[in-house]
């Protein structure tokens, strides 16, 4: 995370011509001076009014933060999406309609390389039954990461050899993480592998959890909500998936609004469910337009809910939502085979940058779109049989992970130029490969998990934390 800068008035940009400084409006009676300081934290700033008046009271506050946001607070608090200077523009209005504008440069800088020659502190969470870590996902908000909550898919969760399967929510307390619930399926049945695919929204009020063993009739996925620290099922989705095939990606956006579903078939479906303020409703199928197979090993949604993505061996694509439940393609991306590498694709909330692990050319590429198409900013860079590329939502940070262990390699950039290695970070007694890999909306916090991480007959199963 950057550093926190406070920066104080300085000379202003002259908005409506005259001297260098802020711009006064004079009336007989009244000069009116419109002035504001400012702190940045990261892509965060707090803007702080400092007009004044000779004569009477401010009224009105109008700001343009130069990236076409507005605000009418005196004192607001603006999120910046991308690093760049600003112009920010203030406009104030006293209750005798006096006027007074004044406009400041300011410089956003984040998504630095922030893990690059780091030491990454280092958490480990509980032991729990038999294939804990196998998939699991964090709570990471879109405006500010939360990162207190994770729900961990355990499908071997055995209860008397059945393998009933379960999910885990794990509460984040200093820096240790405490058990909140476990999840397990109503009518539980043996082989149901409950937890085979999990997701939690970003301030960890939802949570989605499917199972993939018993399928001998029609698989449903199981959508919890939070009060306070309980957990309540409150709809069972069923898919339009074949009989005899099973979810097993979930992911769903930020706020809970929409949610996908990947198949385990060889051609494979994204459905779209949309949340109607109670419920999900099913909304539009993603599918390749040449329905050939491997589509969707691995895909991926933006925070706001707004673009997916997917990969295939040989391109990917990715939708946006113009406008209510119409989704438009986007022209493909392509380059070589990808291979079809679980958790291979990764994206960056904007869509801007794509990343595709390629486990078969032990490569990583990455795209950026230029506003028609996508073009390549990364080619070939080199890692270990990746089958993962997790991105932060600004794109400035890659996960991706040395396949058959549970260390995990860090790659960093801005998007406009290729990536580089910020280093291969190693968990703390790792034992088995790795099963699972997320990271944070601000590229800070990575969890690995680990399903065999105890070597004994329990296979006892852990997830790692590392954070920067």
């Amino acid at each position: 995370m950057a550093s926190k800068r406070i920066i104080f008035p300085r000379t202003n940009i002259p908005i409506l011509g005259g001297t260098s400084g802020s711009q006064a409006f004079y009336d007989s009676k009244e000069k009116v001076i419109a002035n504001f300081s400012y702190s940045i934290d990261g892509q965060e700033v707090t803007f702080t009014d400092l007009s004044s008046s000779n004569k009477s009271a401010i009224k009105l506050w109008s700001w343009d933060f130069g990236d076409g946001a507005t605000s009418t607070e005196q004192n607001p608090v603006h999120t910046y999406l991308t690093s760049d200077t600003f112009l920010v523009i203030l406009k104030v209005v006293t209750s005798s309609s006096a006027e007074g504008e004044s406009g400041q440069q300011i410089l956003v800088e984040f998504g630095l390389p922030i893990w690059d020659g780091a030491t990454p502190t280092f958490a480990q969470g509980d032991a729990v039954e038999t294939g804990s870590g196998t998939l699991f996902a964090l709570d990471t908000d879109l405006a500010k990461s939360t990162k207190d909550r994770t729900i961990i898919g355990n499908r071997g969760y055995d209860i008397g050899g059945a393998d009933i399967g379960a999910a885990h929510i794990y509460l984040r307390v200093g820096s240790d993480w405490i058990l909140e619930q476990t999840l397990q399926r109503s009518g539980a049945l043996a082989d149901d592998k409950y937890g085979s695919a999990v997701a939690i929204n970003g301030d960890g009020t939802i949570a989605i959890v499917a199972n993939s063993g018993n399928i001998t009739a029609q698989e449903n996925i199981e959508v919890w909500t939070r009060a306070g620290t309980t957990w309540s099922r409150i709809q069972t989705i069923t898919t339009t998936f074949a009989v005899g095939s099973y979810t097993n990606s979930i992911q769903v956006s930020s706020d809970g609004g929409f949610l996908c579903l990947r198949n385990n078939s060889s051609f494979g479906i994204i459905e779209g469910w949309r949340w109607d303020g109670a419920q999900y409703v099913f909304e539009f199928d993603f599918t390749e337009p040449s329905n050939t197979n491997a589509f969707a090993e691995s895909f991926w949604i933006s925070e706001d809910g707004l673009f997916v993505g997917a990969n295939r061996q040989t391109t990917f694509f990715v939708w946006e939502n113009t406008s209510g439940s119409i989704w438009d393609l986007r022209p493909a991306g392509t380059g070589a085979a990808f291979g079809l590498a679980d958790n291979g694709f990764g994206m960056s909330n904007d869509a801007r940058v794509v990343a595709i692990a390629h486990q078969g050319g032990s490569n990583i590429n990455t795209w950026e779109w230029d506003g028609a198409a996508y073009q390549k900013i990364t080619v070939n860079f080199p890692v270990t049989f990746p089958t993962s590329a997790r991105m932060s939502s600004d794109g400035f940070q890659i996960l991706t992970n040395v396949s058959g262990t549970a260390n995990i390699e860090m790659l960093e950039g801005d998007g406009d130029v290729p990536y580089v290695s910020s280093g291969i970070f190693i968990p703390d007694d790792p034992e088995q490969s790795g099963s699972g890999w997320v990271i944070s909306y601000d590229g800070t916090m990575v969890l690995v998990g680990n399903e065999g991480w105890k070597n004994s007959n329990d296979n006892q199963g852990r997830f790692f934390t590392l954070e920067v």
